[in-house]
């Protein structure tokens, strides 16, 4: 189930893991925190997000039009209540495999 996020939970949190967002956004390597942040919260994984993960929910499609600012051709720029929207599924595939690994060399 996805948690709700207040605008003074995001203002906290954001303030916890020392984010400024520029005009209610943040850049990818800042989304990336916040959803490791989330992880380690709502799913009690240490897990490290990075940008690519942030760029796979875009081609994915969970930014919906008009949430994300490309007029910097360098960066991205998300919107903040967007990125704790975002659904999470940390070390989903690659825990899985490792269960895998282990049970066939038993």
């Amino acid at each position: 189930m996805a948690t709700l996020y207040t605008e003074k939970d995001m203002a906290k949190i954001l303030r916890e893991l020392r984010i400024a967002p520029e005009e209610g956004k943040v850049d990818g390597n800042e989304a990336a925190k916040i959803l490791t942040w989330r992880a380690k919260q709502e799913y009690h994984v240490e897990y490290q997000y990075d940008n690519t993960t942030v760029r796979q929910h875009v081609r994915r499609g969970h930014f919906p039009e008009g949430t994300i600012d490309t007029t910097n051709p360098r960066r991205n720029l998300y919107k903040v209540e967007t990125v704790f929207r975002l659904p999470l599924a940390p070390r989903r595939g690659a825990s899985r495999r490792k269960q895998a690994e282990v049970g066939s060399e038993s």
